[in-house]
Formats: C-alpha cells, sequence, structure tokens
C-alpha cells in the first residue's frame, strides 16, 4: 500500500475503526471506549451480498456500512467558516493533490501532529474535513493519533507497521522510537524497537524494547531506565530483568538497579530484586544490597524514598549510631533522639514533635514551629526544648526568630535565646561557639515616616559563664528629618529623642561585690543651622538605682549575724542640660576655624528620695582649628604616586571658675565647680597608593576623546575612569587633653586621659585589624610635709593588644611571585563538588546534635564552614585567619604583680586547606598563652566520594567537652549513613553515644 490512497474500515463490534492516510505517513485512529454502555449499537449487514453469502465482511466493506449508517445532518456554511464540503473543496482530495508534489510527504510526515498532510502547518485541511471531524468526534470511542516515516498495514493480522522516527498518543500517553513501531488492532498491544520511550503523567522511560496494552494500560520493558528528583537525580535502570508498567502513574520492578551516580558507568548502585515506583509518591524496594563496582557492601532489607514534592506531614528518621546498637564499652552511653513526628499545617506552617534520649543523663522533648509566607514578608521559627535529667532537675531552653515587613517602610525583627541554667549549657554543649557568646534575646521595630524615623528594641543577654542578666527594656529613639526653613538663607532644623531602660541581675546566692542595677536616661537634642551659624541644645535625665546588698564577713559568706551594716538600696537622678553656639570660618582648602560659647547646667538628687539640688549654670567659650595637609611620593614598581594624608585637629575650651553654695559642694565633685582650662589635640593620617595606568598623558587624552565625543553626540562630557587606589595604611590615634588647671596643683598632671589608643588598619591585607592601649604614666606616691601625695611619670604601658587578619592562596603578593598555586581549570572543574558538599553539609542536620541552643545541626565547620573557602577553591586552595588578644595591667605600690596575675593572652586561628579534588581539611583553634593550653579545637576531615561523603570530626571545648565522630553518608539521602561516636564531658570522664 503507498501513494496517497484514503482506506476506511469498519472492524467488527469491539474493534477499532480506522482512518489511514498513507500519503504523509501519519494514521489517526478511534478506539471504542471501556463501558459498554457506550458503545454504539451494532448495524446488521444491510448488502444482498452479506446476507445471501453469510460470510464475514471484509474490514473495508464493514468500515463503509458503519459509515452509511451516520445520522446525516444538514449542512449550514457561515460567511467566516470554511467553504462547503464539495467534491472540488474536498480536503481528502487536496491533501493528497499537495502530497504529491515533491517534498511534501517528507515535511509533513515528520511534523509529529497526527494531521494528514498539509495539515501541519495549521491550513484550512482540518477545518474543511468533515469526515474527519466525524471520525474523531464520534461518541463511545478514543481516539489515536500515530505519526511516522512510512507505515505498512496488514488486514488479515489487523496490524499496522510504523518505520522510521514513530510516535503514538493516546488519552495522554504517547510512545514515540526511532525505528519501528507495531500496533497489533485485535490485542490492542503496541511495542516499539530502537531505543523507544513511553512517556505520560508519570515520569518517561526509555528502554531497549517496550510492548504496552492500550486496553489494560500494562506495559513491559527490556533495559528500562527513568529518573526522578528528590534532593537529586535519581537513576531507575532494570538492566537484569524486565521492568513493568501499570497505569499511568506507577512502575514495578525485578532485579532493578538505582543510583544517584550520572556516570555511565556508576560508582555505586543499589540492587532491588522487587521495586515499586509511585509516580510523586514513593519508591520501595525490597531485599537491597548496595554494591560499589559490582562488589556488594551493604544489605538492606528494605528501602523507602519519598518522591513527593513540597513539605508534608511524617514520621521523622530516628538519629541513632552503630554503637548505639553495638555497645563497645560498659560505660558507653547510648542516645537516640529526633523520634517523632512533622506535620504540615498548610503551604506557610510547619510542626514538629521529636524525643530525645540519652541514658544515664535526661530524657528530652523538641517542639518546634516554623512559618514562611513570602509574599507577606513573614518568616521565622521557634523551638522549646524541656529536659528531664537523671538527678531530678529539669531544664528549659528556648530558641527562635522572626522577620517581618508588614511593607516597605517598617521592618520587625527578633530572636529569642533563653535557658533555665546557664551551668546546664555549660556543662552539657559540644559546640564551642556556642560557650563562647552569651544567651542573647533581642527584638526591633523600626517605622520610618516621611518626618522621621521611629525605633523601638528590647535585649536581654545571659553570661553562660556568670550568673548575670543584663536588659535593655526598651530602647525608643526617635529622629526627625530636617526641616528646610529658607533656602535663601540656608536654614534648617532637625532634633532627636531617645529613652532607655538598662538593668543587671544576679541569680543564684548572694555574691559580694555583686549589687544589681538599673539605669534610666532619656535625652532630647535639636540644632538649628543658618548658612556657618549653628545653634544646638541638649537635654540628659538619668537615674540610678543600686539594690540593696546584705552584709558579708571577711570570708566573703554573708554575715546572718548583722555585725556588718548591710549596703541599703540608694538611687541617684541627675539631669543635665546645655546650649552651644558655634560659627565656622572656611580659611583656606581643607581649613576651618569654628569659635564657640554654650551654657551648660546639671541638677543632683542628694539622697534616695531626696529633693533636686542645681548646680552653678557654666559658660565655656572655646574654638576649634582642623585642616587637612597632602603630600606627595614618588612611586615604586607598580605604584605610580603615594599620598600621604594628615589630618590634625586642636580645640581648646574655657570656663572660669563657679561659686557653690556648701549644699552645693557636698553634692557636686570639685571639677564640677572648678576652672576649667583644657587643650585637646587629635592626630589621623593615612597613606594611598596610586596604581599604574593612570598617567597624565592618557588622561589627557582620554578627556578630548571624551569631550569630543560627547560634544558629536549632542551631551555632555562623561566623567573619565578613575585611577585604581589602594589604602596602604591608616593610622587613627585617640585625642589627648592638657588640662592648665590640674597642672597648677601642687603634685598634679595635665594630661588626661591617661590611657592612649591607636588603631591600623590596610586594604593589602584582607581583613587586617590592630588595636592597642597604652597607660601613659606610672603613678608614684611620694610623702611631703603636707602629707602624702600622688606622683606622675611618663611611662607608656601596653595594657591590651588586639591584632586579627586572614590570608589565602590568591594573597596578591603571592600572586606576584607567582606561588598562588591557583589552576582556574581546575577550580572551574571543582565547582560541582564544592556544590555538592555544600548541600550536603547543610542536608547532615542532627549529625552530632552539640548544640543546646538552636536548631540542631551537624558539628561546627570553622570559619568559612559548609565546604566553601575563600579565594582559593581549587586544588592546592588554602585560607587561614588568625586572631590575638592581650589584656593586662600595670604593676602598681599595692599590687606589684598585677601584671602576671592579671595577663591574658589568646591567639584563635582557623585554616582550611584542599590538598586534593576530593579532600577538605578545616582546623579552627584557640590557645592561651596565659595557661600554656588549647581551649578550644575543632578539626574536620573531609573525603568526597562522588555522591557519598566521609566525615572525620573531632571537638574539644573549654570546659573540656570532646567528642569524635566518624561518618559516611549519602549525599543524596542523609539518612543512610554508617558512623561512629564517642564523647566525654569535662571532668566524668565517661564514655557517651552519639550526640
Amino acid at each position: 500500500m503507498g501513494g496517497s490512497r484514503v482506506l476506511v474500515a469498519q472492524t467488527r463490534p469491539g474493534h477499532r475503526a480506522w482512518r489511514i492516510v498513507l500519503g504523509g505517513a501519519c494514521v489517526a485512529l478511534l478506539i471504542p471506549a471501556a463501558a459498554a454502555a457506550q458503545q454504539p449499537p451494532v448495524q446488521p449487514d444491510t448488502t444482498q451480498a452479506g446476507q445471501a453469502s453469510g460470510q464475514a465482511q471484509t474490514p473495508r466493506e464493514r468500515a463503509l456500512s458503519r459509515l452509511r449508517t451516520l445520522p446525516q445532518q444538514p449542512l449550514v456554511v457561515r460567511s467566516d467558516t470554511a467553504p462547503p464540503d464539495t467534491a472540488a473543496a474536498d480536503s481528502l482530495r487536496q491533501a493528497a493533490a499537495r502530497a504529491r508534489q515533491p517534498g511534501a510527504a517528507q515535511a509533513t510526515g515528520r511534523a509529529g501532529t497526527g494531521l494528514g498532510p498539509g495539515e501541519a502547518a495549521g491550513g484550512s485541511g482540518a477545518a474543511t474535513d468533515s469526515t474527519r471531524q466525524l471520525l474523531m468526534t464520534l461518541p463511545g470511542y478514543t481516539p489515536v493519533q500515530y505519526n511516522g516515516d512510512g507505515a505498512r498495514y496488514s488486514v488479515d493480522r489487523d496490524e499496522l507497521e510504523l518505520t522510521g522516527k514513530a510516535k503514538v498518543d493516546r488519552e495522554g500517553q504517547s510512545l514515540s522510537t526511532d525505528s519501528l513501531l507495531v500496533y497489533n488492532g485485535g490485542t490492542g498491544v503496541v511495542c516499539g524497537y530502537g531505543t523507544p520511550v513511553l512517556s505520560g503523567e508519570g515520569t518517561p522511560i526509555t528502554s531497549d524494547s517496550l510492548c504496552y496494552n492500550t486496553e489494560t494500560k500494562v506495559g513491559v520493558a527490556v533495559g528500562a531506565s527513568t529518573q526522578f528528583q528528590q534532593n537529586a537525580t535519581w537513576y531507575v535502570r532494570g538492566a537484569k530483568n524486565r521492568v513493568f508498567t501499570v497505569g499511568n502513574d506507577r512502575i514495578y520492578g525485578e532485579g532493578t538497579e538505582f543510583t544517584s551516580c550520572d556516570l555511565p558507568q556508576p560508582h555505586y548502585h543499589f540492587t532491588a530484586s522487587e521495586l515499586k515506583m509511585v509516580n510523586n509518591s514513593v519508591m520501595v524496594a525490597r531485599d537491597v544490597t548496595l554494591e560499589f563496582a559490582d562488589v556488594p557492601v551493604f544489605w538492606l532489607p528494605f528501602m523507602v524514598q519519598s518522591m513527593k514534592r513540597g513539605r508534608r506531614s511524617g514520621i521523622l528518621t530516628p538519629q541513632f549510631g552503630l554503637n548505639d546498637i553495638v555497645r563497645n564499652s560498659v560505660g558507653y552511653e547510648r542516645r537516640i533522639s529526633n523520634l517523632g513526628f512533622y506535620w504540615a499545617i498548610n503551604d506557610y506552617m510547619g510542626a514538629q514533635l521529636a524525643m530525645d534520649w540519652w541514658a544515664s543523663n535526661w530524657l528530652g522533648v523538641d517542639g518546634t514551629f516554623d512559618y514562611r509566607w513570602t509574599r507577606q514578608f513573614l518568616n521565622g521559627n521557634a523551638t522549646v526544648r524541656r529536659f528531664w535529667r537523671d538527678n531530678g532537675s529539669k531544664d528549659l531552653t528556648i530558641t527562635g526568630s522572626t522577620g517581618w515587613r508588614p511593607d516597605e517602610r517598617t521592618s520587625l525583627n527578633a530572636s529569642v535565646n533563653y535557658a533555665t541554667s546557664s551551668q546546664f549549657i555549660q556543662r552539657n554543649s559540644f559546640d564551642p561557639n556556642e560557650l563562647k557568646r552569651d544567651i542573647t534575646s533581642s527584638a526591633n521595630l523600626q517605622r520610618r515616616f516621611d518626618w522621621g524615623n521611629l525605633s523601638l528594641g528590647v535585649q536581654r543577654r545571659q553570661s553562660i559563664t556568670q550568673n548575670r542578666v543584663d536588659m535593655t527594656l526598651p530602647n525608643l529613639a526617635l529622629s526627625l528629618s530636617p526641616v528646610t526653613i529658607s533656602r535663601a538663607l540656608r536654614m534648617s532644623w532637625s532634633g532627636s529623642a531617645n529613652f532607655q531602660s538598662q538593668r543587671t541581675d544576679y541569680t543564684g546566692a548572694p555574691v559580694q561585690g555583686q549589687r544589681g542595677t538599673q539605669d534610666l536616661s532619656s535625652q532630647l537634642s535639636s540644632s538649628l543651622s543658618l548658612g556657618q551659624l549653628s545653634w544646638s541644645q541638649g537635654m540628659k535625665w538619668s537615674r540610678g538605682i543600686e539594690a540593696a546588698l546584705p552584709a558579708f564577713d571577711s570570708t566573703g559568706v554573708p554575715d546572718p549575724t548583722g555585725s556588718v551594716a548591710a549596703l541599703p538600696r540608694t538611687q541617684t537622678d541627675v539631669l543635665n542640660w546645655n546650649t552651644s553656639l558655634g560659627y565656622t570660618i572656611n580659611l583656606m582648602a581643607g581649613t576651618t576655624l569654628t569659635p564657640n560659647v554654650s551654657m551648660a547646667g546639671q541638677m543632683k538628687s542628694d539622697s534616695l528620695g531626696g529633693s533636686m539640688i542645681s548646680a552653678p549654670t557654666r559658660i565655656n567659650t572655646g574654638v576649634s582649628l582642623g585642616t587637612t595637609i597632602y603630600g606627595f611620593w614618588p612611586g615604586i614598581g607598580p605604584v605610580t604616586r603615594i599620598r600621604h594624608k594628615i589630618s590634625p585637629s586642636i580645640s581648646w575650651t574655657y570656663s572660669p571658675a563657679l561659686h557653690a553654695t556648701p549644699e552645693q559642694a557636698a553634692i557636686f565633685n570639685a571639677t564640677d565647680v572648678e576652672e576649667q582650662n583644657t587643650l585637646t589635640l587629635s592626630f589621623n593620617q593615612t597613606f594611598e597608593a596610586k596604581l599604574a595606568g593612570s598617567d597624565t598623558a592618557a588622561a589627557d587624552t582620554a578627556q578630548a576623546d571624551s569631550v569630543a565625543q560627547a560634544a558629536a553626540e549632542g551631551g555632555e562630557p562623561r566623567r573619565l575612569p578613575q585611577a585604581k587606589k589602594v589604602q596602604l595604611l591608616s593610622i587613627n590615634t585617640s585625642a589627648i587633653s592638657y588640662n592648665f588647671v590640674q597642672a597648677r596643683k601642687p603634685g598634679g598632671y595635665g594630661f588626661s586621659p591617661t590611657t592612649f589608643n591607636t588603631s591600623l588598619h590596610s586594604g593589602l591585607l584582607p581583613g587586617f585589624d590592630f588595636s592597642m592601649t597604652h597607660n601613659l604614666f606610672r603613678e608614684d606616691s611620694a610623702t611631703t610635709s603636707t602629707g602624702t601625695i600622688l606622683k606622675r611619670h611618663f611611662s607608656p604601658f601596653l595594657t591590651s593588644m588586639r591584632a586579627s587578619f586572614s590570608i589565602d592562596n590568591n594573597f596578591w603578593l603571592f600572586r606576584v611571585l607567582g606561588l598562588s598555586g591557583t589552576h582556574p581549570m581546575e577550580q572551574a572543574a571543582d565547582t560541582t563538588a564544592q556544590a555538592d558538599t555544600t548541600q550536603a553539609s547543610q542536608q547532615q542536620s542532627g549529625t552530632m546534635q552539640g548544640s543546646l541552643l538552636g536548631p540542631k545541626a551537624g558539628p561546627p565547620a570553622g570559619p568559612g564552614g559548609g565546604g566553601r573557602f575563600g579565594g582559593g577553591a581549587g586544588v592546592g586552595g588554602w585560607q587561614a585567619q588568625l586572631s590575638y588578644t592581650l589584656s593586662r595591667q600595670r604593676p602598681s605600690l599595692t599590687n606589684p604583680f598585677a601584671t602576671q596575675a592579671n595577663a591574658n593572652q589568646l591567639l584563635q586561628g582557623s585554616f582550611s586547606f584542599r590538598p586534593g579534588a576530593n579532600w577538605t581539611l578545616r582546623w579552627s583553634t584557640a590557645y592561651s598563652f596565659t595557661n600554656h593550653q588549647f581551649s578550644d579545637q575543632i578539626i574536620t576531615l573531609t573525603r568526597d566520594l562522588h555522591r557519598w561523603r566521609a566525615n572525620f570530626n573531632f571537638v574539644k571545648t573549654q570546659t573540656g567537652n570532646f567528642a569524635f565522630v566518624f561518618r559516611v553518608d549519602l549525599i543524596d539521602n542523609p539518612d543512610l549513613k554508617l558512623d561512629y561516636n564517642q564523647h566525654s564531658r569535662g571532668g566524668i570522664g565517661a564514655a557517651g553515644g552519639q550526640y
């Protein structure tokens, strides 16, 4: 059969009516529906030949007989529709004529639409083919469309063969192949050969050969493969035996292999004797063997992998290690956690309830609630943990955070961290970072108006090492936007207000020297500027309250006898106000002179509940001078020029002595009423380098070109690219004051303050920060005829120092010397492995459970954790961070050993190294030079095994708690793991299980 012949056949009742268009190698099929009630009535054979012979009709005769029985309906012709279905405009004849044209069959036969020739391009053939429309809309039948390069139909076998690239579509199911597709009308089975692909509602199935029953929707594939997404792409292969498909969403397999390794020869795979997959639901395998390169290494009785997407309710995966099942020592303490259920309340909220059991320690219950509403910019979580310890005590920890932006001008952020016992955290936490910081809770509300900004915040800080709690409740701040009164006069006004309440409490038994306090303060300020003239005012009220403290004996224990006087509750109120007037004079470029005059007053209460007493009003006058001096030095190497910027400033303030009454002299300090004559000096400097590539000639040429181009385009000249500048060194120092009044006193001194701060910054070393503080004077006592006086001698003494910096193999100096070791090709190739390692670290929830505050997480990865490095992420890349702190006191006559007794030196550092493409090493530690020992250490060694990961972790905290964890897990399913964990709490020495 060939050419453009049209064959219309009617099969027996229950069989199929065919319409075959061979010229375009496209076939449309009609299959009766499954329900018998929808079957059309069987018409008797009315032909004389059929009645006389009583023999069965041929398929062609049956098809013609069926078409003659179709109801005749008048044809309605509209002006906006296709022309009447006449013989001259018969779409079949037009299509056949077009099909006979050169190249027409090839162009339309591969269109893959199942339409006749000439219809693939949206022509009028489909609209004018009334016979096709009647067949496709015939009630009780299901349309099936075939497409192929060529077609052969066998009437005797009722079998259709499509050759070349062939495809069949039926009720959302599609079967395509690249060589041969065979359909048997009697059995309703379609088979594909040459890499057939079965697709529909579920995941497409690719195989070597496939047969599918269109009636029962059951298929069998040999050498089939498919895939699905769940944290990764999982590949399912039926390489050993057959794979069956049932309906549109189920797959059954025997001897099936599945893996997440995407290599042609996977590194690993699971082999299941029986497997069932339900599309977008679940994959269940039985008798599962884990094999690496065909070597069996592990066996599981069953394995379940969810294929659902999105959040859903379900049972949590319990967390425990191998040594929780098989005890390796008598003193081993088992621990099993994460026994519970997760409830997906809706698309925005979820809740979780889990149990944590640690033998000989506690029984804990964790409740977690999380929410995320992206359209409302609302997200947060809260976790409550309750512990019932073996000694009968109970402990509670609460953590949570939330963020909300109801509109573009309002934001609300809050975080909660609370523990009933700091000692419980200190004793049982295995997170060194958690033990270094306080337990802090805070909330802040910010609202921006057209006229200003409003901020409301609260904070609670609980010390882990001390029984001290600091609270700020509340901190209310209001700042008004500058109001322009007159633009011509450059007159504007601005103001601000603030209220704050701070409180310090001590928990536990009273300790000598630990006295609770509460400080209340409010402040108002405003400023009015008129050109170069400025007038500012301010007022501040503060109240200091100290709680009562019981009496202590000489040993520091509260004295119950009452022989020693207790400290009563005290309260002090202070009100300060000031107003100042200043005028700025521009002397030259970068130099300003500002004379000013001010008035200030103070009021203070004399006792608890007493009246306020005012100090004499003080009038101050002064002047300040500030300038900027530049110096230029020749460059070296790639540096064309070095600029030295010096910013000195000097100010002088004078106020005559005040006359104070005896009552005022008893309330206020002598310095508050005596003469004041102070000179203050500050000095800052910066060194900047201008790199090569910005010479004057090139700049002039580029400027001329820019002006010419802009003029030609009718625009304005554009700004030239600025030369690249690097900050070589920035030196900032604190101001030094000299008090002439104090210097005139016997044994007096003029310089103040007694400490001098210096800080250094440089753009050449990323993260470089250096600061130090010196005590400038040594104090000695001397006895004179009038008594003992205190003498000072200029002798700078280093009291504190802090230095920190970070460096990696991509440091500019290493690049200049060719020692960078960064290989862009290796770094680019390693990006995928890094992403997998990062994702796996994030998914490793509950591996160590070392933190008692915050969500359960894996072991601390140190700086740059989660598999991420700094600049040198490729093979051989490394990164180091160092921080050094020093604090000590100057020895005095009364305490000559103050330096040794109070000195504290601590070196903190972290190091990340990638020795190979699959290895990662991290080390974070802190060494105390005072105690000559390491306070905490975190060592993590990670081996990337493609889709697997091996971790070696060692953690030691400053409290003596340490842990060792070895774990091998599947990155795409971290619950499938093999681990071994040991830990011990400081001072106990007992081994424990996974935590």
